[in-house]
């Protein structure tokens, strides 16, 4: 089965200074698998790679939908590599 690329969305819990301490991906998907929603994933990390930004900017209600210290993500691993950082390590761990 060939897994990478992929990309996944998730919540992570940061701390006080906004640093990532855990994440919780609720969806992975793998481009051999469902290209299309591969790609509309891929678009809003592209999205996020432009703007310099490692989480997702959502609407006023995000504070609804969140707690404080926590903020929606995507990440995209491209090849099956060494961890660099703990939004890897997080992916890996629920492959």
């Amino acid at each position: 089965m060939d897994t990478f690329p992929l990309i996944a969305t998730g919540v992570a819990s940061t701390s006080l200074d906004g640093e990532v301490l855990a994440i919780r991906y609720t969806k992975i998907v793998c481009k051999n698998d469902s290209k299309d929603e591969y790609e509309s994933l891929d678009s809003v990390y592209q999205q996020m790679e432009k703007d310099g930004s490692d989480f997702v900017k959502l609407s006023k209600t995000e504070g609804q939908i969140v707690k404080e210290r926590q903020k929606f993500i995507v990440h995209k691993i491209n090849k099956d590599t060494s961890i660099e950082d703990v939004k890897d390590a997080y992916l890996k761990l629920h492959l």
